[in-house]
């Protein structure tokens, strides 16, 4: 069942099998740069007031990133807003850290929860870190 009878991936999966879909899909994530061909953590924070998860990210992001400037192992991207940006009364907002190896997404894991743990902010936030990401929400 699907609401979306038309949608080009659902077409290519009947019209080309099985196969060719999951051989074309696995071409797309790497020229994305995404699993398995790299590594993904996400940092998941909620707060009660609206913008103050998407700051409080900035605000760690920043401080990553005097650690990691440099690096071409590691890259972040966000903050951005979860799928779900308010859910039982908090705003939701995540940071993805995208890696070449499990070692660099476990350095720079480590790395931010070092920089959120030092945070003034954190008692205000509600946060996880999520190595290996299933979904977004």
């Amino acid at each position: 069942q699907t609401y979306y009878p038309d949608h080009l991936m659902l077409n290519q999966l009947f019209d080309y099998g099985y196969g060719e879909f999951a051989r074309a899909e696995l071409r797309n994530r790497q020229v994305a740069g995404m699993p398995p061909y790299r590594y993904l953590a996400m940092l998941r924070v909620e707060a009660s007031t609206p913008g103050r998860a998407e700051a409080f990210l900035q605000s760690v992001r920043a401080g990553f990133e005097q650690q990691f400037a440099t690096s071409e192992q590691l890259y972040c991207v966000g903050p951005v807003p979860a799928p779900m940006v308010k859910r039982a009364g908090h705003y939701r907002a995540q940071l993805i850290l995208n890696g070449v190896s499990r070692a660099a997404i476990a350095a720079g894991s480590r790395a931010l929860t070092q920089t959120v743990e030092a945070h003034p902010q954190k008692s205000r936030v509600r946060w996880s870190l999520d190595i290996d990401p299933v979904d977004t929400y």
